[in-house]
């Protein structure tokens, strides 16, 4: 009994030139990112080994690059076009570069790419401040932003302790009993009653 050679059903996936295209792409990508990581890393150990950067206990720097790539990919320019495709190489390296100096996280929202032109930078936000700032030696808690006007404002609207005293005082129109004067006072035998009639 002999087999037969089935034809199988598995057809494989045409090619199309958008498919090669995006592989290429990708490809391309991958070593862009290859490069400018390592140019980073490279530049962080060399600070590093200097004495001249103290990098974070808690701060991995391989997962700040990969989260700030993921970011850099999906950013633009006011055109629509993306900012890998607008921006130097040069600017994208110095634009990761400063957010590992700083020991911020794009994944935390601490600073965002933005495209500036041909430039690519790093823009610390109101977190990543706020971050740097608590490494700080002497810092016990995280600043809060206070506004010194406004404060002044309700400040003078508040009373002080001595008008807020002398403003508690007692409703009109009420008198205890010892301030009532006897000649506002009926005699105890004509409570209740009504005046008699005068005759003329």
């Amino acid at each position: 009994m002999g087999f037969e050679n089935k034809p199988s059903n598995t057809a494989t996936p045409a090619t199309t030139p958008q498919t090669v295209a995006d592989s290429a792409k990708s490809a391309q990508l991958a070593v862009v990112e290859k490069n400018i990581s390592d140019a980073v890393f490279n530049r962080v150990n060399s600070l590093t080994e200097a004495g001249r950067l103290n990098l974070p206990a808690d701060y991995s720097i391989g997962n700040a690059m990969s989260s700030a790539w993921l970011r850099i990919i999906r950013t633009k320019d006011r055109n629509g076009r993306p900012a890998l495709e607008v921006c130097t190489r040069e600017s994208v390296t110095n634009t990761l570069l400063e957010m590992a100096i700083l020991g911020l996280s794009m994944a935390k929202d601490q600073c965002y790419p933005i495209v500036y032109g041909t430039e690519l930078t790093c823009f610390v936000s109101v977190h990543g401040k706020m971050a740097a700032i608590s490494r700080l030696k002497g810092v016990e808690s995280q600043p809060v932003a206070r506004s010194s006007s406004r404060a002044t404002k309700w400040k003078s609207v508040l009373p002080t302790k001595a008008k807020w005293k002398s403003s508690r005082t007692k409703p009109r129109g009420r008198t205890s009993k010892k301030a009532r004067s006897p000649a506002h006072t009926l005699p105890s035998s004509t409570k209740g009653r009504s005046a008699p009639p005068s005759f003329r």
